[in-house]
């Protein structure tokens, strides 16, 4: 038997080092800014797409592309923010939490994708950089469509799994009551307070008089609902608040079409990979805030409602098969 060869392990750090020295820009070509999502589809930041042409110190020419994140500074969205600090939140899951989650992962040699894109630097708390991950083939959908049963499978999945590392940290002390943040559908809020108000007063008015794609048949229910406002807000805050401790996990807190971008195999719409976006509204609570506000408002109802067993089943499999991973 031949005897392995015997490396050179600092000849090999210098060639990765030179690799990645020979990648970094030394000089910048030109700039190219513009929007990075339509206009209205982001309610509390300014969401930009920097484009460099750069040149590498191996003289290599190269497109760059960044994500320039800025939180708003109308009076209105202060106003209407009032009380909930979105940007800092954000800031501290990608500088504290979802950092935890890297390492945990690097612990226990997971090599799978992280569920968020990597932040490069920030101000705080008025600005974020981060990874354009429409550069590695991930797209936003429709917000106002609905997702069908692979898209939906792949989320619960991979939401599984980001409880799970949340679980984890939970119960290193590493994620503790000072990290609890605030959930808007929780807390008695003026913002709170409109904002529900608001949607059941249109829902129960669609309902009574039959608007949009709503049948007739519903007019009763629509009164029902419009009669139990206050006692539907009482009762979210008191969910909120009441939980089994066994149960709690670092939610996203905003876990919609919306906040989610996937990488599709090519040429089908078949999703392989997600990420998931804007950490902005993180809570400890159960687990289920994220779950049913996904399941019912991102998941088709015709796909959601024959289906309710195989996707919680795939949410539990995966928190399951990740807990025990991870321990």
């Amino acid at each position: 038997m031949e005897n392995p060869v015997e490396l050179d392990t600092q000849w090999l750090g210098r060639l990765l080092k030179k690799h990645y020295e020979d990648d970094e820009p030394a000089d910048i070509v030109s700039v190219n800014v513009e929007p990075a999502v339509p206009k209205g589809e982001n309610y509390t930041s300014i969401v930009m797409r920097v484009k460099m042409n750069i040149v590498t110190h191996s003289g290599c020419k190269k497109t760059f592309s960044l994500i320039v994140k800025s939180a708003k500074t109308s009076k209105e969205a202060a106003e209407a923010l009032k009380g909930f600090s979105v940007f800092r939140n954000e800031t501290k899951m990608f500088i504290t939490m979802l950092k935890q989650m890297e390492a945990l992962m690097e612990e226990f040699g997971d090599k799978r994708d992280t569920l968020w894109a990597t932040l490069y630097g920030y101000e705080p708390y008025s600005i974020m950089v981060l990874e354009d991950l429409k550069e590695k083939n991930f797209a936003l959908i429709d917000r106002k469509g609905w997702q069908d049963l692979d898209h939906s499978l792949l989320v619960l999945r991979s939401l599984g799994r980001y409880h799970a590392m949340t679980k984890i940290l939970i119960g290193r002390g590493l994620i503790d009551d000072s990290d609890k943040g605030h959930y808007f559908a929780g807390l008695n809020t003026p913002v709170k307070s409109g904002l529900f108000n608001g949607a059941i007063h249109m829902l129960s008015k669609a309902l009574i008089n039959k608007l949009g794609s709503w049948p007739a048949g519903w007019e009763d229910i629509g009164k029902r609902i419009q009669k139990q406002k206050d006692v539907l807000c009482n009762t979210l805050e008191e969910l909120y608040i009441n939980y089994d401790k066994k149960f709690e996990a670092l939610n996203h807190g905003d876990l919609w079409s919306s906040n989610m971008m996937f990488k599709k195999m090519e040429y089908t719409n078949i999703p392989i990979a997600v990420k998931f976006v804007d950490y902005q509204l993180p809570h400890l609570s159960s687990f289920m805030w994220d779950v049913t506000y996904f399941m019912y408002s991102s998941v088709k109802p015709s796909i959601r409602r024959p289906n309710v067993d195989v996707l919680l089943k795939a949410y539990h499999e995966s928190l399951s098969d990740n807990l025990k991973f991870f321990k």
